[in-house]
């Protein structure tokens, strides 16, 4: 069965109080483990990592957070 994997890297937002962001890209995995296919989240824009970790949920995807 294959699976889902939302990754996610942080690119900005560092500074104490800013909300972490940066793009985000859903891969779908194969049977055997393997990238099938890769589509960008929200268009390619960024996104902040707590939406990120919400997508994720909501959609039963495996998270990877790159920070």
């Amino acid at each position: 069965m294959a699976r889902t994997r939302l990754v996610w890297k942080w690119e900005e937002g560092f500074e104490e109080g800013e909300t972490p962001v940066g793009p985000a890209w859903l891969v779908t995995l194969g049977d055997d483990g393997k990238r099938t296919s890769t589509e960008d989240v929200a268009g390619g824009k960024w996104i902040a990592r707590d939406e990120a970790i919400r997508l994720a949920r909501e959609n039963d995807h495996d998270l990877l957070l790159d920070e």
